[in-house]
């Protein structure tokens, strides 16, 4: 769904506000299919620019929401790899010929579900790899629940909790972006 269609969908939902909907709109970055959340553009080129130069420099901070299969057994997780996206596949693989990406992971809230344990996280990377956190969870085999690609799709119990849910349980929450030149930072949530 593009950015015009989104905006013309809230429109319809709210009302007529064409301020919302011009011509010149910037995306600044994407979400995978199925993950919802915020989303960022810009409403005029040299804000674009200036945010996107800071995406390219790694000085913006993203927070995610997610609901995993299985315990961690530390309050914080951080998980490096290299990440190679297979264009072909429409897949990720962690691959030595891969760009350098890095999660942390942060413990939530744990609770069983007929003998297994689930577990809210909050995600945190500046690196921005396609399917990140996705790939990073399934490495240490803790899946994000309803995840059609790298879940634990053939784990009867993993599909049964997983079937309680819409969709995949990953949410984008916020941005934080760093101008160290202006010493200033904004979180957008």
């Amino acid at each position: 769904m593009t950015l015009k269609h989104t905006l013309k969908t809230i429109n319809k939902t709210i009302g007529n506000s064409e301020s919302m909907i011009s011509k010149e709109n910037y995306l600044l970055h994407r979400l995978d299919n199925n993950v919802t959340g915020l989303l960022l553009y810009a409403t005029d080129i040299n804000t674009y620019k200036q945010h996107l130069q800071l995406f390219k420099e790694k000085k913006v901070t993203k927070i995610y929401t997610g609901i995993i299969f299985g315990k961690l057994n530390e309050t914080i997780t951080k998980i490096s790899s290299k990440i190679y996206y297979n264009k072909n596949k429409i897949k990720s693989y962690i691959n030595k010929k891969g760009e350098n990406a890095t999660t942390y992971v942060y413990k939530v809230k744990e609770q069983s579900i007929n003998n297994n344990i689930i577990t809210e996280v909050i995600f945190v990377i500046i690196t921005g790899k396609t399917h990140q956190i996705r790939l990073h969870m399934k490495s240490i085999n803790k899946p994000i629940l309803k995840d059609n690609i790298y879940g634990f799709n053939k784990n009867k119990e993993y599909l049964k909790i997983s079937s309680q849910y819409n969709s995949i349980t990953l949410k984008s929450l916020s941005y934080i972006f760093h101008f160290e030149k202006y010493n200033l930072g904004y979180m957008i949530i």
